[in-house]
């Protein structure tokens, strides 16, 4: 059986092309003459340099109810770390007891997000 990490190529194009996150899956075409997965570039090179990755929600500034819109936030470098769910998760989630954590109880709990 094929064990996807040991695909040194489709984790390469994976970490140049791609970018992963909990609600989206998107892949790139790079500029590299190089590459033998990508077609040489259709479009107009402005065109082409204006495309980015669609960009995570991150909460206003003033008013945490709301996110920044995307016009202004777009093409910019952004993380998961306002994900509504993983927040909500956060927040409602219920922390184990600390003597679950002796080593002989660790199996006792898991905890999803």
């Amino acid at each position: 059986m094929d064990i996807l990490s040991k695909k040194t190529n489709l984790q390469e194009f994976m970490r140049t092309h791609c970018q992963i996150r909990h609600y989206s899956f998107q892949i790139k075409k790079c500029e590299n003459a190089d590459c033998n997965v990508c077609d040489t570039i259709h479009l107009p090179q402005d065109i082409f340099n204006g495309i980015s990755f669609l960009s995570d929600p991150v909460p206003a500034q003033l008013d945490n109810d709301r996110y920044i819109d995307f016009k202004s936030i777009y093409g910019t470098e952004t993380t998961e770390q306002y994900h509504p769910t993983l927040i909500a998760a956060m927040l409602n989630s219920e922390r184990a007891p600390s003597t679950i954590f002796v080593n002989t109880k660790v199996h006792n709990i898991i905890q999803c997000f």
